[in-house]
């Protein structure tokens, strides 16, 4: 079955007004598209949750896999189905912390369009098991430090990937994910 989009008028609410006047999110939209429209709309939805959870006093965030019993996973995903305006935020932590450690190492072929990018997905992975409060394994920091050494141009700076001409983006990336992986190899420039 196919979906044809078609793009509505919509009234603006006052935090989609407010979002209006600082400008966020509204980039592309004198030229709407299917996907600008859809992510227009999961713009204003996500705020609109971030606005309740800051309202209910930010509570609303639950880590599964650290603990949490099957049985309380049950009910906080049978209140998900209720509708998201009361719901609390769910974090699987351990899963996305999985994906994270495996996607070090391999990722799908559908990245194969991010080769100018690798440099920015190393960033990113280390940067996310971070925030998640996991570590890269030595040896996995070690590959990441050397992989990035391929990304360094012999005139400074680095590029999306091995080979790649280097400019401020990757390299600010690079320069990122060494900071955080912060090993005496990563912090020492060859």
């Amino acid at each position: 079955r196919t979906h044809t989009w078609r793009w509505r008028e919509r009234r603006p609410t006052s935090g989609a007004r407010q979002q209006m006047e600082d400008g966020f999110g509204m980039e592309g939209l004198g030229f709407p598209t299917e996907t600008s429209a859809a992510q227009w709309e999961l713009e204003l939805t996500a705020r609109d949750i971030y606005a309740g959870a800051v309202r209910r006093g930010g509570g609303g965030i639950t880590e599964m896999g650290d603990g949490l019993s099957d049985k309380s996973e049950n009910t906080i995903l049978e209140d998900a189905g209720r509708g998201w305006e009361g719901t609390a935020a769910l974090l699987r932590r351990d899963a996305h912390a999985a994906y994270l450690h495996k996607s070090l190492r391999v990722l799908s072929a559908g990245h194969v369009v991010l080769d100018a990018s690798r440099a920015w997905l190393c960033y990113w992975i280390v940067h996310s098991l971070a925030l998640l409060d996991r570590h890269v394994a030595e040896d996995v920091a070690s590959d990441i430090v050397q992989f990035l050494s391929l990304c360094q141009h012999p005139d400074g700076g680095f590029g999306g990937g091995p080979g790649q001409m280097p400019h401020l983006a990757p390299t600010y990336a690079a320069l990122c994910c060494l900071a955080e992986i912060a090993t005496p190899a990563a912090l020492v420039r060859p």
